[in-house]
């Protein structure tokens, strides 16, 4: 259940097979920067994990769930999920970079590259990494701050305290 729960926060997500694109869901929304013809299987176990290691550990599955499940356009429901997409875009993208910048094949660890590319620099791999988890976390701490202010909208979360 956890799995596919955290395959649900970005729309249409829950829906794609393994050669299905970025671009067949709102991720690039979220990180705009993302190539749309990304492979969805190569990114969504970074989404998996960035909601595991960063926001299940604050936010209960039970609430986590019901803020996906909400369909309302406005609010401070549609806020929260709004900040929780940004947060996991970002998240899922700092720890995408490191894996996606070699391979591990038959001839051992390999670069990728493409032709027309080159790879990106040490420095700048580690600026866009700490600008993902800094603007993920401050996304995050907005959803939070949010989800405090309006905690009657939220009474499973305070209950798994």
């Amino acid at each position: 259940m956890l799995l596919k729960i955290m395959q649900l926060l970005f729309e249409n997500s829950s829906s794609l097979n393994e050669n299905n694109k970025v671009s067949k869901t709102d991720f690039s929304v979220y990180y705009p920067a993302v190539n749309p013809n990304f492979k969805w299987s190569s990114i969504s176990p970074s989404i998996k994990k960035a909601t595991h290691n960063f926001i299940l550990k604050y936010i209960d599955i039970t609430t986590y769930q019901s803020i996906i499940d909400d369909d309302s356009t406005s609010g401070v429901i549609f806020e929260v999920k709004e900040l929780l997409k940004q947060a996991v875009a970002e998240y899922a993208i700092y720890l995408c970079i490191p894996k996606h910048q070699s391979v591990i094949s038959d001839m051992g660890v390999v670069e990728t590259s493409a032709e027309g590319t080159a790879p990106v620099s040490i420095g700048k791999m580690k600026m866009t990494r700490w600008s993902c988890i800094t603007d993920g976390d401050t996304a995050f701490d907005q959803a939070l701050s949010l989800m405090e202010k309006n905690i009657n909208l939220f009474s499973t979360w305070i209950e798994s305290d």
